[in-house]
């Protein structure tokens, strides 16, 4: 890239609330672009999650944060996983929600940037693990 020009940072976030309207957990990310009107180079600077309420059952699995080229023209900052929460006890497990998160940033060549994210529920029904009985 030869004399790129660059965005500002950005930062981008969402939550997700429960039904009585409090909020569980919110998910950030945060980077930059450059770009030279032939290309665009993505910047992934820090993604992080955070529990927003005390005692809080939310698990997170298959965390991924970075960057990405999607075509020869665009180019994303992410972060993504799945949050959950379920009961275990002795190897029996019940999950109750999961969710799959991802939230991104977004730039073309010429330095137009967007945020976007997308809550996929995993869940559609109660899920129940393997159930191991003793007698």
């Amino acid at each position: 890239m030869e004399n790129p020009d660059y965005t500002p940072i950005l930062t981008h976030s969402v939550s997700e609330y429960n039904f009585l309207g409090w909020k569980l957990f919110t998910v950030t990310t945060k980077g930059y672009f450059g770009y030279d009107h032939k290309s665009v180079q993505p910047y992934h600077i820090d993604s992080w999650y955070v529990h927003n309420m005390p005692f809080n059952l939310w698990q997170i699995s298959n965390w991924k944060e970075g960057e990405d080229l999607t075509s020869s023209s665009t180019a994303e900052v992410y972060a993504q996983g799945n949050f959950h929460y379920g009961f275990e006890y002795k190897s029996n497990s019940i999950t109750v929600q999961n969710y799959y998160v991802k939230i991104y940033l977004s730039c073309d060549q010429n330095g137009n940037y967007e945020t976007h994210y997308s809550i996929t529920d995993l869940n559609q029904k109660l899920e129940i693990g393997p159930l191991y009985m003793e007698f």
